[in-house]
C-alpha cells in the first residue's frame, strides 16, 4: 500500500516540478569561447528562457514575450542586478531569441549575456 501511495503522489506531482523546473527544458548551444558566468547561478539573477517550440519563459514561469519589461523592472526594484541572462535552446528559431531580446531591451536593459556551454574541443 505504502509503495502505491509514493507511485501516486510521484505522479501526481512531476507536473508541477516541470512547471517549478524549466530551465532543463533548454538545450544550451555549445560555443568554444563561452566563459564563465557565475552570476548566472545567484537565485536573483534575471533569467528568460526560450525554448525550441517558441514559449518563453522568466525565470521559471512560462510568460508572454510582451510581459518580459515589466516583470524585469520589478526584479531590478527588488534589487536584482541590471542583467539579463538569456537562455536560448540551441534549436530555437532565430527569430523567436530575437524577438525576446527585443522585449528585453524595450525594457532599458543593455547587459545582456546570452547563456552556452563551453565546447569540448
Amino acid at each position: 500500500m505504502a509503495s502505491v501511495l509514493v507511485v501516486l503522489m510521484f505522479l501526481l506531482t512531476s507536473p508541477f516540478l516541470t512547471v517549478i523546473d524549466r530551465k532543463g527544458i533548454v538545450n544550451l548551444p555549445k560555443a568554444s569561447a563561452a566563459t564563465s558566468q557565475p552570476g548566472a547561478l545567484r537565485e536573483d539573477a534575471i533569467t528568460v528562457s526560450v525554448t525550441r517550440d517558441g514559449h518563453v519563459f522568466y525565470r521559471d514561469l512560462e510568460v508572454e514575450r510582451s510581459e518580459l519589461p515589466a516583470r524585469i523592472w520589478e526584479s531590478i526594484r527588488g534589487g536584482a542586478p541590471i542583467k539579463v541572462y538569456v537562455r536560448a535552446d540551441a534549436r530555437a528559431r532565430a527569430g523567436d531569441v530575437n524577438r525576446a531580446i527585443d522585449e528585453i531591451q524595450r525594457a532599458g536593459i543593455r547587459d545582456l549575456v546570452i547563456v552556452a556551454e563551453k565546447a569540448n574541443r
